[in-house]
């Protein structure tokens, strides 16, 4: 009786010998992405249809956010765009969350640091002029 035929195995790429394992595969990395334009189209209109924002505001964001992912990497650069960026969409702040998408992974977080702290600045300025404010009141 003739012995049962084998079935041919596809060809590997690496030839493993008896008694061992393939090498494992690579496991694929996950970079973040920055948004592309199907995402900026959709940013842009809940700009005009959701917030009713100024043309003339959402066209100063899109010359900042321009400016700032074609300037230089110097950080003074790029944290004066996030400030302006900031000054823009501050009472706004769903799109404030949703622009950081627009960044460079590797300069996301900076740029919430640099928010961050404006914001936290921006509270304690009206936080004292509340406080002058009601003491004058007082006094008169």
């Amino acid at each position: 009786r003739p012995a049962p035929k084998r079935r041919a195995e596809p060809p590997r790429e690496t030839r493993v010998g008896p008694g061992t394992k393939p090498p494992p595969r690579p496991k694929p990395t996950k970079k973040p992405r920055t948004a592309g334009n199907e995402e900026a189209r959709e940013y842009i209109a809940r700009m005009q249809h959701v917030h009713r924002m100024a043309p003339a505001a959402i066209a100063e964001f899109a010359d900042h956010l321009k400016n700032y992912q074609n300037r230089a990497r110097g950080a003074a650069s790029r944290e004066a765009g996030v400030l302006a960026i900031y000054a823009l969409l501050k009472d706004f702040p769903d799109l404030l969350k949703d622009f950081y998408q627009f960044l460079p992974p590797e300069d996301r977080d900076r740029a919430r640091a640099i928010v961050a702290r404006e914001a936290e600045r921006a509270a304690k300025a009206l936080a004292s002029t509340t406080k002058a404010a009601a003491n004058a009141a007082r006094s008169a």
